[in-house]
């Protein structure tokens, strides 16, 4: 199914195990949109640079999203679409 493809993969992103991740690359970036981390959606835009092997916070979401999809193009990221979870049960986690 579509959600399962999701809950097989997993972000260490700052430290934290993140699942529904939106991801997009954009001028050398790798953008990291929403998600759900243990309890909670997010609701946060962080950026990693690979040169420095690192991760910025960037903004914060008028909304918190999971699932959604994300695109870079002429120096925007556009999300679109995401998922609402009241409740998820990961095996392993």
């Amino acid at each position: 199914s579509f959600n399962r493809c999701y809950e097989s993969k997993a972000y260490d992103i700052f430290g934290l195990l993140l699942l529904f991740v939106g991801l997009a690359a954009l001028d050398g970036f790798i953008y990291a949109v929403g998600g759900w981390e243990s309890q909670y959606r997010l609701d946060s835009v962080e950026r990693y640079d690979p040169n420095t092997n690192s991760w910025q916070f960037v903004q914060k979401l008028k909304i918190a999203v999971t699932s959604a999809a994300v695109i870079g193009h002429d120096k925007m990221l556009y999300v679109a679409g995401e998922i609402i979870l009241k409740s998820i049960i990961v095996p392993g986690f």
